[in-house]
């Protein structure tokens, strides 16, 4: 998606999330970081970071580098409001511009979907994360269950009330046109990682998944 789309509604986000989430999403976000190994020495580099939840949380949880890219002017002026030590930069995820093997942990939660061009942004990924560095996907689920219908029925309420600017269905249908988490472990394989760890919040809702960079 083109910049000036989430530009559209990013004084609306932070909402959204709550209500879509019924408060959930920050617990969840904070339980997903957690599977992470931090290390003061690292560089962190958190991908589609939007208003900056994924990378406060590695900066509460470690003392290390923290940067956050997003293809958002407003949503990173939103992020560098709530916090003034995250390096914030504005750059879409196909064309990183940071060096090869740079990071020693890359995260991105609920973007990667977002990308026309996914294979670019994995390619930029795995270019960018050094040898056994960490990757983590955080993104729906496909379970067919209750909690499943109860986040449908929301997301589709409150974006007619509060995203103006957004089809309604948007964020549905990214979700339906997007991998399940085993189809990206699959994709993630063929790239060179290997799946580590795995949780799923929210009864299989949200799916966490931390790979280790093997090879490329």
């Amino acid at each position: 998606m083109q910049e000036n789309f989430f530009d559209n509604f990013a004084n609306q986000y932070d909402v959204y999330n709550n209500l879509v989430s019924l408060g959930t999403h920050h617990f969840v976000k904070a339980k997903c970081v957690r599977m992470l190994s931090f290390d003061k020495k690292q560089n962190i580099l958190d991908l589609c970071c939007g208003t900056g939840d994924i990378a406060r949380l590695l900066k509460k949880y470690s003392s290390a580098k923290v940067v956050g890219v997003d293809v958002s002017q407003e949503m990173l002026k939103i992020a560098k409001s709530k916090s003034n030590d995250i390096e914030y930069v504005l750059s879409n995820v196909e064309q990183l511009p940071f060096e090869d093997n740079q990071f020693d942990i890359v995260t991105v939660s609920f973007g990667l979907r977002n990308i026309k061009d996914k294979t670019s942004a994995i390619n930029e990924i795995a270019r960018v994360l050094k040898s056994d560095g960490q990757f983590l996907h955080i993104d729906f689920g496909k379970p067919e269950n209750f909690a499943q219908k109860i986040f449908s029925f929301n997301a589709k309420l409150f974006a007619k009330m509060f995203l103006k600017n957004v089809p309604s269905r948007y964020f549905l249908n990214s979700i339906e046109n997007y991998w399940t988490p085993s189809e990206f472990e699959q994709v993630m394989s063929e790239y060179g990682f290997v799946l580590n760890k795995k949780i799923e919040p929210i009864f299989g809702v949200i799916s966490a998944q931390l790979f280790i960079k093997k090879f490329l």
